[in-house]
Parts: C-alpha cells; sequence; structure tokens
C-alpha cells in the first residue's frame, strides 16, 4: 500500500479561520508511526491502523467517522502508529484537545476501541460469507443513522481480504453473493471503486439499509 501523504486545502478553508480538512486518496497515509504531530479527527472514511515493528506493520484496528486519530501524540508529540486510507478519507486537525483527552471520553473512546476490536476479530472467523457479512456491518456502524440511508464505499478487495483473512477472489465472490441476496444494493450496475481493480465488478457501494 502506498505510504505517501496528500492532503489539498479547500478554496477558502484557511481564511474562515477554521482548520483546514485533509484528503487523503485511497491507499495514502493519513498518519506515519514516529513522525511529529497533533491528533485528527477523522470526518468521513475509513482508515486502518497498523502497529509498526521490525517485522512489518500489522493490522491493530480500524478507524471509522468521528474517531480521534493519532492521540498518542499528546504524550510526547510523535504518532506511535501508521494510519492508512481504505477509501477517501477527510481529517482536520482536533481544535480541542485538552477537552477531546478528558477522562470521560477516553473511558468511552477505550469501551468502543474494544468493542470494535471484538467485531474485528469476529470478522476473521466463520465462514467466508459471515466473515464478510460482519466486516461490511462493522464498517456500515460508521454511518450517521439520523442522515437516513446511505451509501459506503467499501475498501478494495485486497484490504477487505486482509481484514477477514480470506483471498480476494473469494471476497469477491461473496459480494456477488450478498447482492444476489439483497443485502447488498449496488448504485450502479458496475461501479469501478478504484483504479487498476481487478474485480471491478466487485468494488462497489453498500445500500446500508440492506446490510442485515
Amino acid at each position: 500500500m502506498n505510504t505517501r501523504q496528500h492532503t489539498s486545502i479547500p478554496h477558502g478553508a484557511r481564511r474562515s479561520g477554521r482548520p483546514a480538512p485533509i484528503r487523503i486518496r485511497r491507499g495514502e497515509a493519513i498518519i506515519l508511526a514516529g513522525q511529529a504531530g497533533a491528533p485528527l479527527r477523522l470526518l468521513s472514511g475509513l482508515a486502518r491502523i497498523e502497529r509498526v515493528s521490525t517485522s512489518g506493520a500489522q493490522c491493530a484496528g480500524l478507524a471509522l467517522p468521528g474517531d480521534l486519530l493519532g492521540s498518542e501524540a499528546c504524550l510526547d508529540g510523535h504518532f506511535a502508529f501508521n494510519v492508512l486510507a481504505l477509501t477517501p478519507c477527510t481529517a482536520t486537525p482536533c481544535q480541542d484537545v485538552e477537552a477531546a483527552m478528558s477522562p470521560t471520553l477516553l473511558v468511552a473512546e477505550l469501551v468502543m476501541k474494544q468493542s470494535r476490536a471484538a467485531a474485528l476479530l469476529a470478522a476473521r472467523t466463520g465462514t467466508p460469507l459471515e466473515r464478510v457479512r460482519r466486516l461490511i456491518g462493522l464498517l456500515a456502524s460508521g454511518s450517521d443513522p439520523a442522515q437516513g440511508p446511505a451509501a459506503l464505499v467499501l475498501p478494495r478487495l485486497v484490504d477487505m481480504g486482509q481484514l477477514t483473512n480470506l483471498a480476494p477472489e473469494t471476497v469477491c465472490r461473496v459480494l456477488a453473493e450478498l447482492r444476489e441476496q439483497g443485502v447488498l444494493a449496488d448504485k450502479q450496475a458496475v461501479r469501478r471503486a478504484s483504479a487498476g481493480s481487478a474485480h471491478p465488478a466487485c468494488d462497489a457501494r453498500a445500500d446500508r439499509r440492506l446490510i442485515a
């Protein structure tokens, strides 16, 4: 996966005095371990948190909209984990770090992360159909129910395969089965979710109303 950091600032964002949103393309880094910086708030998209060691990078969790990224930088000003965009993402510098790091919010974040870690672990066990359904359900949990039915951009097949411990071809077959069952609904008959995808018919949008 490409670990280049790419940002683009919307016209007028700096002049308004608000923190400039950062736009990150699929496959690029939002945060890199070891770099200096301040926490970010993920506004949209899905991201993978990676623990970096001498043996390489390992998945340590998922980040969904609303999550605080890089909170460990509050300790010594440096990030301890990679955060990579699984889908196109936007993030913004956290304006009130002290409020975000209050004991009440930290406990709530810890409980949320434990629950999400359990859900991610469950997505790596069971039949391929069960794994993919659990993963999609986890990814859809970041959608705002108040906004009504919304489309979820799924990660690439290779990324979904890594999260579920399945081959990309297996994920593709399961997605096709879920569409046949009515669990997923494509916004287009065939949608190429990412350039260069080897499985364009499988990189589709999932309607959160249809996720069981």
